[in-house]
């Protein structure tokens, strides 16, 4: 990555400070999502102890389940699901730096040379790794409803549906942080 190699001549402090800061922040939104991944596959394992033979997948308007799932199964499933989730997402991330400018339609003030460029990949890379740890954290909930209501007899559907309130929240900030971002100017502009 250019980022790394990175040519001090023709820069100032500035620019290596505000480097500094976007591979730290890298590597701290890296860090998140990996412990949120090893968070919500631990969380899994432990509730999978905890869990009956048969797992309600599915209910009907009333509220009552109607579709079951093996206990091996959905830990199959949800496994698998949130591993592919977090390698697609890092996937796409590595491909990002890869694309060329014509590709990417961001504003031209990010395109303007190497350094907002690099900026904007780090911004892009971010955001995706920020979009895995959201998902992992909202997964985890939804394993603790599932828990609950699979542990609980006092405990209805009805009193979880503030998580898909908190999972669109989720969604909405995402998508309106990277809008926001790339509005913005790259910061080596705005010190300019």
């Amino acid at each position: 990555m250019y980022l790394w190699s990175w040519n001090p001549d023709g820069f100032g402090v500035y620019s290596w400070i505000l480097l500094y800061c976007m591979r730290s922040f890298y590597l701290t939104i890296r860090l998140t999502k990996i412990l949120s991944l090893l968070g919500s596959l631990s969380f899994l394992l432990y509730i999978l102890y905890y869990l009956p033979d048969q797992i309600a997948i599915h209910y009907n308007s009333s509220g009552i389940p109607d579709n079951f799932l093996s206990r091996d199964a959905f830990f199959y499933v949800f496994a698998s699901f949130i591993l592919l989730l977090n390698v697609v997402l890092s996937l796409i991330g590595r491909l990002i730096p890869g694309l060329p400018a014509q590709v990417l339609s961001v504003p031209s003030h990010w395109l303007a040379d190497a350094f907002t460029r690099e900026e904007l990949m780090y911004t892009l890379r971010n955001w995706l790794n920020s979009l895995a740890t959201a998902l992992n954290v909202f997964l985890i909930m939804l394993l603790f409803v599932t828990l609950r209501l699979h542990t609980n007899q006092k405990v209805f559907l009805s009193d979880f549906t503030w998580v898909l309130f908190v999972g669109v929240a989720i969604v909405i900030g995402w998508v309106v942080y990277l809008f926001v971002r790339l509005r913005a100017k790259p910061s080596v502009e705005m010190s300019k």
